[in-house]
């Protein structure tokens, strides 16, 4: 199984590691590291998350946080980058999600929204 996961969840694990999200997030992790899911990443992603963690309303959730550790598990990724990114989305900042989730056949695209 293959799935690539939006920013906004990756946020919420950030932020809220015990929330919901948070923690369905960890349970994917392990499924990950254990080899029995493959999560996709995006340079894209990784940018834009970058981007958001230091916001100053972000930041004052993170004290603590260990950004290395975070932007090492993204690094683990198979880091895919969309050829086409046709205007689909409501939200046009997720066109490049919908891209990549169908260009390179993955099974789920997890989000939010």
């Amino acid at each position: 199984v293959r799935v690539l996961i939006d920013a906004n969840c990756w946020f919420r694990f950030a932020i809220t590691p015990l929330s919901q999200t948070g923690l369905q997030m960890a349970k994917l992790l392990e499924q990950f590291y254990a080899g029995r899911v493959a999560i996709a990443g995006s340079p894209i992603l990784t940018s834009e998350l970058r981007v958001a963690l230091q916001r100053p309303r972000a930041l004052k959730y993170l004290a603590g946080f260990n950004y290395e550790r975070y932007f090492e598990i993204l690094n683990d990724l198979e880091q895919l980058s969309p050829t086409h990114t046709p205007p689909i989305c409501r939200d046009p900042k997720d066109d490049y999600l919908l891209a990549l989730a169908h260009e390179h056949r993955l099974d789920y695209l997890i989000t939010e929204d």
